[in-house]
């Protein structure tokens, strides 16, 4: 046939259109919320991210939609600390552990691991209820020296293994009967083991007995570096919790004005005597057996992990929600935090890209100093970029002496 007629150009062309539509649907997708019952702020991620705090949105979510495919979720980075495969939308996380916890995510393929790019990767396993890979499940990476803190302990049926050799016990901390195995398990009932699993890890270098050691009792369970483990009294001891990343809010932890000495595990730390990082901050460098020296004993309300350094307002989980339900690129460079007060000082939170109307986040008419990554930014006293503008190229330390003080209700980044 030497011509194709137009109609059909046309019908192939728009069955391209539909086909490239449908393939985009098929991706995987989530809808990831500040607030429960998807209230906003929120932002779609479409990929795999093993530092939330790269969006600045580390233990910072509260419910999610799942709008296509299977996603695990974890507590630490790396798709570390407790993890679970989520497949349904969660409307309200209050309670569970994954309330303002959640620091890395990534989308699953049936039966694998997703680690980007179609690679599946090895250190994971998926933990079933029942028999035959089915029922509710939860995801382990590595090692889980107590299921009971996410709520499967004596209930793992069956279990499917990415890679490795692991080892499965009946009692926490690896001890109890344990047995070693290199591939699934449809049915525990076959080994004597049926809903008797209390730990398990994967095995390495072949050290079968001793990969992990003991688990320790003062809050490090051979996990990852930079974490910081709170204890209710000096010198490391009584209740205690540890914080990856960080929290804003200590208080839905049930930790609110508690903390007495805090052991440190990499990184530095900034403490805050009130909610969302602000009131009075030191920054920790090293563990600290007693807080009554530095005045703060029993007034920590709020922890992160910093990542510039030692300057306020750039750290994991503050903040970071882009404005309404917009999406962040592949790694955003350029940000901007917005302070409540002058000298960067009091409530605060980071802009990427822009935020058309500072009241959906609740931050109307209230900024008063602004710091920024780099870039040229706009800032506007009516929503929508309307109303007096002005461009800021650089630190405002206080926006009174720019007229415009606590009266910004729009910013964006400038091309």
């Amino acid at each position: 046939m030497q011509h194709m007629g137009i109609g059909f150009r046309v019908f192939l062309a728009l069955a391209g259109l539909v086909a490239s539509t449908h393939a985009m649907a098929g991706l995987p997708s989530v809808k990831v919320c500040a607030n429960a019952n998807f209230h906003p702020p929120c932002t779609t991620l479409r990929q795999p991210y093993r530092d939330l705090s790269e969006l600045g949105i580390a233990n910072a979510i509260s419910s999610f939609s799942i709008e296509s495919g299977t996603w695990l979720m974890c507590t630490r980075r790396d798709f570390h600390g407790v993890c679970r495969v989520f497949d349904e939308n969660e409307r309200d996380l209050s309670g569970s552990q994954f309330q303002d916890s959640i620091v890395s995510l990534r989308p699953m393929n049936e039966g694998g691991w997703d680690g980007g790019g179609g690679q599946r990767e090895e250190g994971a396993a998926v933990l079933f209820e029942d028999a035959g890979f089915r029922g509710h499940r939860i995801a382990v990476t590595d090692h889980e020296p107590d299921l009971s803190r996410n709520g499967f302990n004596d209930r793992v049926s069956s279990v499917q293994f990415n890679g490795g050799r692991w080892q499965l016990c009946s009692d926490a901390g690896f001890r109890g009967r344990c047995i070693t195995v290199d591939g699934n398990v449809s049915n525990f009932a076959d080994l004597g083991l049926n809903d008797q699993i209390s730990s398990l890890r994967r095995l390495g270098g072949g050290n079968d007995g001793n990969a992990w050691g003991n688990a320790s009792n003062d809050g490090d369970d051979g996990g990852d570096a930079d974490v910081a483990v709170l204890y209710e009294d000096a010198n490391f001891s009584g209740r205690q919790i540890t914080v990856t990343e960080g929290v804003r809010d200590l208080g839905r932890w049930g930790f609110n004005d508690r903390v007495s000495s805090v052991r440190l595990q990499g990184g530095r730390w900034q403490a805050c005597t009130d909610a969302d990082f602000s009131g009075r901050c030191v920054v920790l460098s090293g563990n600290v057996k007693n807080m009554e020296p530095l005045g703060v004993n029993d007034q920590i309300s709020s922890i992160r992990r910093m990542h510039d350094g030692g300057h306020q307002g750039w750290g994991g989980g503050g903040g970071g929600w882009a404005g309404g339900d917009g999406n962040y690129g592949e790694k955003p460079h350029d940000a901007a935090v917005l302070y409540a007060d002058a000298d960067y000082r009091g409530r605060q939170i980071r802009i990427v890209g822009e935020a058309a109307d500072l009241s959906r986040l609740g931050f109307n008419d209230q900024v008063s100093s602004m710091r920024m990554s780099r870039g040229r930014w706009e800032v506007c006293s009516d929503a929508n970029f309307r109303g007096r503008c002005q461009v800021v190229t650089g630190n405002v330390v206080n926006f009174d002496r720019q007229g415009m003080n606590d009266s910004i209700s729009s910013v964006r980044q400038l091309e």
